[in-house]
């Protein structure tokens, strides 16, 4: 969960008071109470005066709390109202109105509305730049939000460009430990991590969790976000159980420090739920899944894109466990979702159209599978370049169709593409690697060359022994209860 801005207000007097008493509280972690207060404070400004910069300050104030609370459909109306306030006052341009609209921002960016939270910090970032220059923390968090919209759009070069322009301010400012340098640590890994780049990925977000675990505690919920994605670096490096400890760990924290039935909660649990298939733990993974979605439908609406991410991850588990008639369905909600909110060549739809396909592999219809393998190959080579892991499982996909329909020159060039693609991506050694090559064997066994494909799947399981060697936990290592 991302950070937002109170509004500190230096008067003495009685509202002034509450509102600072409100933001003791809200440091402290007392949410609750923050938010009575704030409510009480917003009453009182609306009682004096309807419509000025009190009431402004105060349900900007409020919606900081429900934020924080992950009560989103709360906090967004408040945010909107006091940012509407100012620009009838014809101040929209001023610094500290300015705080508003990253605000708001945050609140979009939670809600998958990225287009317009991608436009509010735009505007912040221009404002911020004018009035106080590169170096100075009003910037960076401009930089820090706009980072994180590009990021979910898919503007991998720009999100990297603007993290390095938050995290450059926030380390000459504010030092190396501090709790808004560990932010942007955990968006840049989380951009790593997503360019396939764990390695760099697993070192930023271990910096992230020390130094917040540092400066907010073992309890926090930026701590809770820090080990979820750090935990997700482990899952996509082959390291199951190290994530399943570390999801574990986070999931315990926020269902403490935000209540159970949180968004929060909801995506670690799905992200745990994810683990829990790769471990063969299907039984769990389902109870997971459908306790994260009906969260996820009761806080932010059943159109919501993290809506379509559960039925998606369900969908998947569904397609392992073979049964494809009750994938298809998932599948083709979290599509229709993630194709209303985004278009049709954004990376989420290329993820629901390569499930998809599998299902349709499942059950033997090549045609439909080729298509949506194909529609997802083309959506990742656009946006992240043809060297990138996820083109290289897009590839997979196609191979499989090609050697099931007997094309086995196309099959075998694009098993070695892939192979190719890997090594790139994640060294000598990797499980997607592994895997690949026991696909490739597979075609080779059904062309009648057995001495070749022997050769490639002994490749793969020594592959295998090295990765969990290189992965094992050593002699000391503590384990999660």
């Amino acid at each position: 969960m991302a950070s937002v801005n109170l509004q500190v207000k230096p008067e003495s007097d009685a509202w002034s008071q509450q509102i600072r008493d409100a933001l003791a509280a809200y440091n402290a972690g007392r949410y609750a109470e923050a938010e009575r207060q704030l409510s009480a404070a917003l009453k009182q400004a609306e009682s004096l005066h309807s419509d000025d910069e009190k009431v402004a300050d105060s349900a900007n104030d409020l919606g900081a709390v429900y934020y924080t609370e992950g009560k989103y459909e709360s906090a967004r109306p408040l945010f909107e109202r006091a940012l509407a306030i100012h620009q009838r006052l014809g101040d929209i341009d001023r610094p500290s109105v300015v705080r508003i609209e990253k605000n708001l921002g945050e609140v979009y960016l939670a809600q998958g509305r990225y287009e317009p939270a991608e436009r509010l910090f735009r505007h912040a970032l221009e404002v911020d730049e004018k009035a106080f220059g590169a170096d100075d923390l009003e910037f960076a968090s401009a930089a820090q939000g706009l980072g994180e919209a590009s990021l979910a759009r898919g503007k991998y070069a720009d999100a990297e460009q603007e993290f390095d322009l938050a995290l450059h301010a926030r380390e000459k400012l504010q030092g190396l430990d501090s709790t808004d340098v560990a932010r942007t640590l955990r968006s840049k890994g989380q951009l790593l991590s997503v360019e396939g780049k764990y390695n760099e990925a697993k070192q930023l977000l271990e910096r992230a969790v020390a130094i917040d675990e540092k400066g907010l505690g073992s309890t926090n919920p930026m701590l809770a976000n820090d080990l979820n994605a750090l935990a997700l670096a482990e899952a996509r490096m082959g390291g199951l159980s190290a994530a399943q400890q570390l999801y574990e760990r986070a999931l315990a924290i926020d269902e403490k420090s935000l209540g159970p039935g949180s968004t929060g909660v909801a995506v670690i649990l799905g992200n745990l739920a994810e683990v829990l298939c790769g471990e063969g733990k299907r039984r769990e993974a389902n109870h997971l899944f459908a306790r994260a979605l009906k969260i996820e439908e009761g806080a932010l609406g059943p159109e919501h894109p993290a809506v379509a991410q559960i039925l998606n991850d369900q969908a998947t588990a569904r397609a392992h466990e073979h049964q494809y008639d009750k994938a298809f369905p998932l599948y083709e909600r979290a599509l229709a979702i993630r194709k209303r909110a985004f278009g049709a060549d954004h990376l989420t739809v290329a993820e629901s159209e390569y499930g998809l396909g599998t299902a349709y592999f499942g059950k033997k219809e090549y045609d439909a599978a080729e298509l949506l393998f194909r529609n997802a190959l083309d959506i990742r080579e656009k946006a992240l370049g043809p060297a990138h892991p996820l083109v290289a499982i897009a590839l997979d996909g196609l191979a499989q169709v090609y050697a099931a329909r007997r094309r086995y020159q196309e099959a075998e060039s694009s098993y070695r593409r892939s192979l190719e693609i890997e090594r790139s991506a994640y060294g000598p050694i990797s499980p997607a690697a592994a895997d690949t090559l026991d696909f490739y064997a597979a075609l080779l066994r059904m062309e009648n060359r057995g001495p070749e494909a022997d050769l490639l799947a002994a490749r793969a399981m020594v592959m295998r022994a090295q990765w969990n060697e290189r992965n094992a936990p050593g002699p000391d290592a503590s384990h999660a209860d």
